[in-house]
């Protein structure tokens, strides 16, 4: 999971109440997050983003309820630049 996350921002979708209970997305850090988990500065955007760059950022982000991880698609350490391409195919219903 670390090479797919490490160095590129990432969303978190999280779930404080459980599975069934209302969620939220997360893509800012926040005061009291983890100080496991690293923050990023994004050129044109005043607040920091979320990082997790080791295994026990990973952890720290299961200890919030994390159940979704969304990175970013960029090269990592920079994330102005395209790092991979993703194809999302559904299958058509007939």
């Amino acid at each position: 999971m670390l090479p797919h996350l490490k160095g590129r921002p990432c969303s978190l979708v999280r779930l404080p109440n459980g599975v069934g209970t209302e969620q939220f997305f997360q893509r800012h850090a926040t005061a009291g997050m983890s100080n496991l988990l690293t923050s990023v500065k994004v050129r044109g955007d005043k607040a920091p983003y979320v990082q997790i760059d080791r295994v026990e950022a990973l952890i720290a982000a299961a200890q919030v309820a994390t159940l979704e991880l969304h990175p970013w698609n960029c090269a990592p350490g920079d994330p102005e630049v395209a790092g991979r391409l993703v194809f999302d195919w559904t299958p058509r219903r007939t």
